[in-house]
Order: structure tokens, then C-alpha cells, then sequence
């Protein structure tokens, strides 16, 4: 297109070409300033408004942590290990179809533990929360002498030895001077890290007692036929400064603080062909009859969960 006025060429057809170009590049300029400045107000909104509701004292909820979650409806994540004792099960199950079935024989004392493998060590400052469901079929018989493995995760040292285990056990209330409404009852929920000692902590050897750690709290932590949610946790800790705490279907029954969960320089170890942890790492006195058990949603945080007991503890949750 050429325009003229009285015979004079006042815009050749280069000219309108490029004129155009620039008005489609100014237009698109302007379209990019306009979504700049819509994604800039977004962003002040929501700032406005966490400041806003921290301001009226309900701060932001935090993010939900990602937790890795072993349901057994589908393939494993390898968390936990399947054994010639193990089988996915239709049997019961707490949420889908499917669970693990634990066979245990009578007499036996270790041939049901199933290796449990972490995704990575838990270093000193780390911290490890796990959670699962158990079924106990009525009927299901706890006795043993004086102790029985339930979940365990081991505590290697600096040089990647072996350093023993956090585990959460079950016994007899009577058998540690532990408080209870039945205290010759078996299938009581304690705590123990084979890394706390007497010398470390010996306010937690009265005379007599080794260093199960006791429930607290007037709830009692019985594995009674049905299912139940126990949850543990680990702050890793190798100057009297760690953490170790239980939870049973919701209520914190052990706490142990200012301890030493790992040697100098050790951690929760992953797991691997030397050691690991143990789902029912050892019956103590044998298994006293033939008798399964059933697992459920393991859930695993190496980050702060949401969720909050009555106390303000961090935890995965029932």
C-alpha cells in the first residue's frame, strides 16, 4: 500500500510493513506487561493475606509434607520386605483391599522378621517419623520373655557399624514397674534405644530396670484385638540431645528427651545386606503358638508433619 497526498509519496509499502511490525511488537509488549503485572498483583494478594491472617493469629497452615506410603495395593516401594513368612493378604485391611500377614510360628523366636529398608540414613539432626497399622486377630496370644521386637530401625555408627536399635517393643507392665490398669496384661507398647546406657543416662536405670522406656500419660497402650495406629519418632542425637516419642491411635504414651539416640557421629541407618531395621525383629522366649499378624499404611516423613498431638507434637497422625 502506497499513500500520497497531492502527489507526494508520503508512505511507501516498506514503510507500511514496517510500521505494522512495530505496532504487532508494540502490542505484544503490551500484552506481555499486562500478565507480569497480573502474576505480580497474585503474589502480593497472597502475601497480603498470610500476613493478614498471621496479623488475626491464624498463621498460614504449613505445606503438607510428601510422605512415602506402603499400602501393599499395588508394586512394593521396598520399604518393606516381603519374606518367606510374608504374604499380601485379603484377609483384613485397613484401607483398600490388601495388607501384609505376618505368619509367626510356635516355639520360634526370629523366623517372622521382615527386613524394613529406609529410603536414606537419618544423620544426627535428622529426624524420623513412621507410622502403620497393626491388626491383632482375637485370640492373638503376646506373651514372651520378657519382651517382644514389634518394629525396629537400626543405629549404625560413625564408621558405618552396627550400633544396635530403636525399637517399639511390647511386654507386661509388671515386668519394668511400668504403670497400667492390668499390669500382668501383655501386649503393652514401651520404647528402647540400645545406644542409651547407664553411664549416659542413669536416671533411667533405677534399681532393677533396664531402659525400656515406660508409657506415660493415663492412656494404655495395649495391642488389644482390632486394629491400631503406632506411630515412633526419632530427632537423632549424639550429645544428649535427641528425641524418641511413641504414639498409640493418637495419644503420645512415650517420651524420652536429652538422650543420645545414636553414638558420636552415628544415625538411623537405612538399611542394607549387612543390617536393618526388623518388622518383628525378635520374639523373646518364642512365639507361644502358631498365629499371624496383619500390617497396614506405613507412612514415612523425613520432614515436620502437619498434623499435631494434644501437646503441640509434630506427628504423621492416626
Amino acid at each position: 500500500m502506497e499513500i500520497s497526498q497531492d502527489g507526494t509519496v508520503l508512505l511507501t509499502p516498506a514503510d507500511w510493513t514496517g510500521l505494522t511490525g512495530a505496532i504487532s511488537s508494540l502490542i505484544s509488549t503490551v500484552g506481555d506487561l499486562t500478565t507480569a503485572n497480573n502474576n505480580l498483583r497474585s503474589q502480593i494478594m497472597a502475601l497480603q493475606a498470610t500476613i493478614d491472617a498471621a496479623a488475626a493469629g491464624n498463621p498460614a497452615p504449613a505445606p503438607t509434607p510428601s510422605y512415602l506410603i506402603e499400602d501393599f495395593e499395588g508394586t512394593l516401594t521396598g520399604l518393606v520386605q516381603t519374606d518367606s513368612h510374608s504374604s499380601i493378604s485379603t484377609d483384613v485391611a485397613y484401607s483398600g483391599t490388601k495388607c501384609l500377614r505376618k505368619d509367626l510360628t510356635a516355639g520360634a523366636n526370629d523366623t517372622a522378621q521382615a527386613p524394613l529398608r529406609l529410603p536414606q540414613d537419618v544423620p544426627v539432626g535428622g529426624e524420623l517419623w513412621m507410622r502403620f497399622r497393626i491388626y491383632v486377630p482375637a485370640g492373638f496370644d503376646w506373651t514372651c520373655t520378657p519382651i517382644m521386637k514389634l518394629m525396629r530401625w537400626a543405629v549404625k555408627t560413625a564408621g558405618g557399624g552396627q550400633a544396635g536399635y530403636i525399637s517399639v517393643l511390647t511386654t507386661r507392665p509388671s515386668n519394668y514397674s511400668c504403670h497400667a490398669t492390668d499390669a500382668t496384661k501383655y501386649g503393652y507398647l514401651v520404647m528402647d534405644d540400645e545406644v542409651v546406657n547407664s553411664t549416659s543416662r542413669p536416671d533411667l536405670y533405677p534399681s532393677g530396670q533396664p531402659k525400656y522406656f515406660c508409657q506415660i500419660g493415663a492412656h494404655d497402650g495395649y495391642l488389644t484385638p482390632g486394629w491400631h495406629t503406632v506411630e515412633m519418632y526419632a530427632r537423632v542425637g549424639d550429645n544428649n540431645d535427641g528425641i524418641l516419642r511413641a504414639w498409640h491411635n493418637g495419644m503420645l504414651i512415650c517420651e524420652t528427651t536429652g538422650i543420645s539416640t545414636v553414638p558420636p557421629g552415628g544415625a538411623i541407618h537405612k538399611g542394607d545386606g549387612g543390617f536393618t531395621g526388623h518388622i518383628l525383629g525378635y520374639w523373646n522366649g518364642g512365639v507361644p503358638k502358631n498365629q499371624s499378624l496383619y500390617f497396614d499404611d506405613f507412612a514415612l516423613s523425613y520432614t515436620t508433619p502437619a498434623a499435631r498431638d494434644t501437646g503441640g507434637n509434630p506427628m504423621i497422625g492416626p
